[in-house]
């Protein structure tokens, strides 16, 4: 197998790959936020995502974000995204309040 052919199969995979583990924790974005190709300031702003919009992380490292805003992958500062955890309580048992 040539170099070549290993290349572009191992890139088809990983594109196979990140279209399959497209489904992420939806979030919010906390304020007007750029959506770039790539993960750095030197990329170039494809659109500005408005503050408060919902966006769906595929995944993040570092400070930066892979991100599904309406059908389009790209790239946020993961900074800008409202982190939440959701963490379910138990009655406490025999506990009253005077």
């Amino acid at each position: 197998m040539s170099l070549v052919r290993f290349i572009a199969g191992f890139v088809l995979a990983t594109l196979l790959s990140l279209g399959t583990a497209a489904a992420g924790q939806l979030t919010t974005t906390t304020n007007n936020l750029n959506f770039r190709n790539g993960p750095g300031l030197q990329y170039r702003v494809m659109i500005v995502i408005p503050a408060g919009s919902q966006v769906e992380v595929v995944s993040c490292g570092g400070t930066w974000c892979i991100v599904n805003f309406a059908g389009t992958l790209g790239y946020v500062d993961g900074n800008y995204l409202v982190t939440s955890v959701v963490v379910q309580v138990s009655p406490l048992a025999g506990l009253t309040l005077n």
